[in-house]
């Protein structure tokens, strides 16, 4: 049957922990609705697919002897075999507002890889957002090497291909939705973004704009309960358990760091979710956020954060479809 609805975990009653396989497209979809900062707003639909995993080399990485052994040490999805899942996921992906991949879209960094990422992704879609994670600023998988070439000159290599800003970008959906892309595929913040991150803030709380973080790693959530956070779905083998408070981005971090946090998580107001992907596992977690309002009183409010999976499973791609409304 065309478009039918297969329940694959939870059930609608539930959005933030339902899973559903489109029958007809072949991917397996995740929802989430998010209440619009200005009330009776355009509805906008954002789909996230995050840790694509493109495993490839091509002509052009033949001399690169950290490349080519990465190339015999690395096994999973070699050959660019994660293509076909993410052309489903990108087919889906397709028919709403805008799409944004959070992170390890390559394997390893490889002339192939960003060949097949340039192929299926910008040449599909030129607007695609995509956010660095930690996977594309290495040559060295699976060989127990460390790259030779330092961090900086790889980022470099990196934003020469990329066709944003790797550290920061964002842009503006239907006049209503601010998506906001930050790298964090480090395990943190850099101090340039703290200004730009400023200056859109202000400018969301302005305009009425519901602003939509999309970065690789989660940051904590500040809540003692959830060290101890459990996956709501697994696909493989990765932890179902996870711990959210002092484990991730944000916790007694580098000052920029914990700048960029608290411009997110002060403005609970305004930034109504963060997406992440890097665990390959389904997380749904809530933010301890707050806000000031125009009297200087402080109100708390909870961000939702939700991590997906890893888009290779199951060989028919993941989305998560964010619905503003």
């Amino acid at each position: 049957m065309d478009n039918e609805i297969i329940t694959v975990c939870g059930s609608s009653r539930d959005i933030n922990t339902w899973i559903y396989r489109l029958d007809s497209m072949g991917v397996f979809v995740h929802e989430m609705k998010i209440k619009s900062v200005t009330p009776g707003a355009k509805q906008t639909k954002i789909v996230q697919i995050t840790d694509v995993h493109f495993n490839a080399v091509n002509a052009d990485d033949e001399n690169d002897e950290e490349v080519m052994y990465s190339r015999q040490c690395r096994h999973w999805n070699a050959d660019g075999e994660s293509i076909d899942t993410l052309k489903k996921a990108m087919n889906y992906a397709g028919q709403y507002d805008c799409t944004v991949i959070t992170g390890d879209t390559l394997d390893y960094l490889s002339c192939g890889a960003m060949e097949l990422m340039q192929k299926h992704i910008w040449d599909i879609d030129p607007d695609c957002v995509a956010a660095l994670g930690g996977h594309e600023l290495t040559k060295q998988m699976e060989t127990g090497m460390e790259d030779k070439l330092p961090l900086a000159q790889r980022q470099l290599l990196l934003e020469r291909f990329w066709k944003h800003n790797i550290y920061y970008f964002s842009k503006i959906i239907n006049e209503n939705v601010m998506v906001i892309q930050l790298d964090n595929g480090c395990h943190r913040y850099w101090d340039f973004q703290i200004p730009k991150l400023q200056k859109d803030l202000k400018a969301a709380k302005k305009k009425g704009y519901t602003v939509l973080i999309f970065q690789h790693e989660p940051i904590c959530t500040g809540k003692p309960e959830d060290v101890s956070c459990r996956a709501y779905y697994t696909w493989d083998n990765s932890p179902s358990v996870r711990n959210f408070y002092d484990r991730c981005v944000g916790y007694q971090s580098d000052e920029a760091t914990m700048a960029v946090y608290n411009l997110i998580t002060q403005n609970a107001d305004i930034v109504r979710g963060v997406f992440c992907g890097h665990y390959h596992t389904c997380f749904y977690t809530e933010i301890r956020g707050t806000y000031t309002d125009e009297y200087g009183t402080v109100h708390l409010k909870s961000i939702p954060q939700r991590m997906l999976e890893c888009n290779v499973y199951e060989g028919l791609g993941h989305v998560l479809k964010i619905v503003v409304e």
